[in-house]
């Protein structure tokens, strides 16, 4: 019988521990220093809000805009607001638990994002463009189509967050707060949901495909959300998937036409393991080998004294 082992099997051999290094300095190389990210994305996202609270801040528009939308909806079928947010609003536990999943929206991006800085650096600067191009582009959307959210604009409908006070929502229908009150469209919660279930679904889906796949529930149920609670339209949140991948496309055009890789796969690849990796092998004894070897020990025999 013969044993042929792999270097994995007897431990990292020198060219091994080369190529992790190798992986190790690559995956370092790819993405830029933390502290530097942490303070730009922070920076960018303030200069975001402030300029998207002053886009589109006019009630007659944005109504007349919403009942467009309304009309829309009700053209195609797609009035669904009224049927979720009142059996919503029948359910009090229920309500406190989408009011609450309605803010905790908003942190779960920048905490994706960390996670692909971590786990796959390979992918962290087109996945953070995507993210960065996607929330720029609503802006234009905000200032040209103002539109009143259901809460405002629809009959019937019940602000359950604001009602309830729910993380502080008693103040969400104030104009004089920091926020755009008539940004509904598109909805930016969805979009940032969707470009959550990507970064997530691109990373994993090789190594952690079962992962890779639950990712999509996470805007599955942000789309129950915000539509239940009033906040956006069903169009909304059609717009918002529209704009992430919108935003996808434009980066991997950008990459292609300066001679990047869109969306790389990352250099790190699975290694077997030291079970996997042992090879071993029996030669196949065939009648003619058997033959061959039983004329070999005859002569042995014959010239033994």
């Amino acid at each position: 019988m013969t044993v042929v082992t792999s270097p994995s099997a007897r431990g990292q051999g020198p060219a091994e521990r080369t190529r992790h290094g190798q992986q190790a300095l690559w995956r370092a190389l790819a993405r830029p220093s933390w502290l530097p990210e942490l303070v730009l994305l922070v920076v960018g996202y303030v200069l975001f809000s402030v300029v998207q609270a002053h886009l589109g801040e006019t009630h007659r528009e944005a109504t007349a805009n919403a009942q467009s939308l309304q009309t829309f909806e009700r053209t195609f079928r797609l009035d669904w607001e009224q049927p979720l947010n009142h059996w919503l609003a029948d359910h009090l536990f229920l309500t406190h638990v989408a009011g609450y999943f309605y803010g905790a929206c908003l942190i779960v991006p920048p905490i994706v994002l960390g996670w692909v800085y971590c786990r796959a650096a390979e992918q962290y600067l087109h996945l953070r463009r995507v993210l960065i191009t996607t929330t720029l582009l609503s802006l234009p959307v905000f200032w040209l189509y103002a539109v009143a959210p259901p809460r405002f604009a629809m009959h019937g409908i019940v602000d359950v967050i604001a009602t309830h006070d729910i993380l502080g929502g008693a103040t969400s229908r104030d104009s004089g707060t920091a926020a755009n009150l008539y940004a509904a469209m598109p909805s930016l919660h969805m979009a940032w949901a969707s470009w959550c279930a990507f970064a997530i679904w691109w990373c994993v889906r090789r190594s952690h495909r079962r992962v890779a796949h639950l990712a999509w529930a996470f805007p599955g149920v942000t789309a129950l959300d915000v539509v239940a609670t009033g906040n956006h339209y069903v169009v909304d949140v059609l717009a918002g998937v529209a704009l992430m991948l919108v935003g996808l496309v434009v980066v991997m055009v950008w990459s292609l036409s300066t001679g990047r890789t869109p969306m790389p796969e990352g250099a790190a690849q699975p290694t077997a393991s030291r079970t996997e990796s042992a090879i071993i092998t029996t030669p196949i004894r065939t009648s003619s080998t058997r033959q061959v070897d039983g004329l070999a020990a005859s002569r042995d025999a014959d010239r033994a004294p």
